[in-house]
């Protein structure tokens, strides 16, 4: 049994984004230089949110997906972190 800490992603996929960079929760498009944050997803069949303290014991495949703020918000901004700078890596 894992002791990461997850919560479940409820999201809308009904809409379809336009572009690539879309919100992972209600599927807007993101503006381009609107701020946003980055979440990390495991599972394939319910959806779950890492929380980000707990990435680095979490043991199996983590995806990170954009959300915008008010979806953040919604979710809990201790859920997300900022997203990396343009041409910055992770470590």
């Amino acid at each position: 049994m894992s002791t990461c800490r997850m919560k479940f992603l409820d999201y809308d996929a009904r809409p379809a984004p336009k572009t690539m960079h879309s919100c992972v929760k209600c599927q807007k498009d993101l503006k381009p230089g609107a701020p946003y944050r980055v979440l990390y997803l495991v599972g394939e069949e319910q959806v779950q949110v890492l929380h980000p303290a707990d990435e680095g014991s979490y043991r199996g495949p983590v995806s990170m997906y954009p959300i915008g703020m008010d979806c953040a918000r919604a979710l809990g901004m201790e859920w997300t972190v900022p997203p990396l700078p343009k041409g910055g890596s992770a470590k």
